[in-house]
């Protein structure tokens, strides 16, 4: 299992740099392709401890906004050849009680952190993308996660969901709960074919008081993180 998890590890990175993450680094921070991995690697010695439930993405390496700016992240993106688009997420928050399920897994501080103060790379653990509670309002995911032990993606773990799955977006919407403009808006991604014909990938917000069978939110188990 562990090597496996390596490997799945080392491909997400070859990802990462072939989609041209480390092109849209700030000039200003001088991370060359070594430090860039040097950076990434203590996230590799945490897969020791990772446990996944079994049909669940075991991880993703996720880059929060306060290290890499999403807007520059999205354009990145692409399904099937497409490339993503997106809209700004200037006022982009995450919720107060999207906290980081265990603290013994966490060396920013003692305490429980909440996710969006989370400057560097980290792993997003055991995500399910496929569950079979489908038809939920966006108010009730908070809940519904809580129960289950489990916490909405954000926005940045979606991306990196997108970028390393695209086939999950081929099988419907996907709205991370985990993050959110304001208490109405959630951050999603849509895969369709438009009216002229062709197919967008988009990400935006989404408002919505109804049930929608488009959309799913994925969760996630835990997170880990790096110094």
């Amino acid at each position: 299992m562990k090597n496996c998890l390596h490997a799945l590890f080392d491909k997400q990175v070859n990802k990462i740099l072939s989609a041209g993450y480390l092109e849209i680094i700030p000039e200003s921070l001088k991370i060359d392709r070594k430090k860039f991995l040097d950076i990434l690697s203590p996230l590799k010695e945490r897969l020791n401890s990772v446990e996944y439930e079994h049909g669940n993405i075991p991880f993703l390496i996720v880059f929060p906004n306060e290290f890499l700016e999403i807007e520059k992240q999205i354009p990145l993106i692409s399904v099937d050849g497409v490339k993503a688009v997106g809209r700004s997420f200037y006022n982009l928050r995450k919720n107060t009680d999207e906290c980081v399920s265990d603290c013994s897994a966490c060396n920013i501080c003692s305490d429980c952190t909440h996710i969006n103060e989370i400057r560097k790379p980290y792993l997003c653990i055991d995500i399910e993308t496929d569950y079979k509670e489908k038809w939920l309002l966006q108010s009730d995911y908070a809940d519904f996660f809580k129960k289950r032990k489990r916490f909405g993606l954000t926005l940045e773990e979606g991306v990196a969901l997108v970028l390393h799955y695209p086939e999950v977006l081929k099988k419907h919407f996907l709205e991370f709960s985990g993050s959110r403009c304001d208490d109405r808006h959630t951050p999603n991604a849509q895969y369709f074919k438009s009216y002229r014909g062709e197919f967008r990938l988009w990400f935006c917000y989404h408002y919505r008081n109804f049930v929608d069978e488009d959309f799913r939110a994925p969760s996630c188990r835990k997170r880990a993180f790096i110094e």
